[in-house]
């Protein structure tokens, strides 16, 4: 039986083989391949995120965050915009006669002409289309009419001639009524997409993984709406549809 006799020349392609591989440094010296950074790793796509490893971890991390939005969802509630839960807004240019409109003198004038305060006042716009946004509880014409005074007569709001205008203070009414309408149609569009949805990927895809894309849909919108209960975020109509 023939045997394969190893040869010098065989010895030295080996060695040369070994050298190429192995990095050195300027020397001569062997050395460490060299590292990359986190980003650069998942940009060339050799670094990754451990999930299924650290898995607890994640399940743990997502389970406080949906805590915390229940939580927050339970004990704080949504602002509901005026379309939700009717009332009146009024509205002004943030540029007064002589200065800045402030949010808290906006409050005082309110309270001292309706008695009362109003549910939020909030600045929107930037620069030259600065307004200020007053809503409350639903005003009737004649509350409406002695606000619109008051707020012209201090702040001599301007209108679009750059002149003070009491034009320049708008208002706008949704009644009660309407607004627990609107509730209603948006509570059944979204149960009717989350059976569509549900529906879909039941039968689309295969058990565990429907139940993974379930479980992320239902994570996906808690954390949205903790996040909107907890910054205080106004939920509006579009908002609802976009959802």
């Amino acid at each position: 039986m023939a045997s394969k006799v190893k040869t010098d020349t065989d010895t030295e392609a080996v060695e040369v083989g070994a050298s190429a591989v192995e990095p050195t440094d300027a020397e001569g010296v062997p050395g460490e391949l060299p590292r990359h950074n986190f980003l650069s790793r998942l940009y060339t796509g050799t670094g990754a995120f451990e999930v299924v490893g650290r898995r607890r971890l994640w399940y743990g991390i997502s389970g406080a965050i949906v805590t915390v939005a229940i939580v927050s969802i339970i004990l704080r509630g949504f602002t509901f915009g005026i379309d939700f839960k009717g009332g009146t807004t009024v509205s002004m240019p943030a540029a007064g006669g002589t200065s800045a409109v402030k949010v808290s003198q906006v409050r005082d004038v309110f309270s001292k002409t309706l008695g009362r305060n109003p549910e939020s006042v909030v600045i929107v716009g930037r620069g030259s289309s600065e307004t200020v946004q007053i809503r409350s509880e639903t005003l009737s014409n004649e509350q409406t009419e002695k606000l619109r005074n008051a707020l012209f007569d201090t702040f001599q709001p301007k209108g679009a001639d750059g002149k003070p205008s009491k034009k320049a203070i708008s208002d706008s009414a949704v009644s009660e009524t309407w607004g627990d309408q609107i509730t209603n149609k948006a509570l059944i569009a979204l149960a009717v997409f989350l059976a569509l949805v549900s529906l879909y990927i039941t039968v689309r895809y295969e058990r565990y993984m429907a139940l993974s894309a379930l479980a992320a849909m239902c994570f996906d919108l808690t954390v949205t709406a903790g996040v909107y209960s907890l910054v205080g975020f106004e939920v509006t109509p579009p908002l609802s549809s976009a959802c």
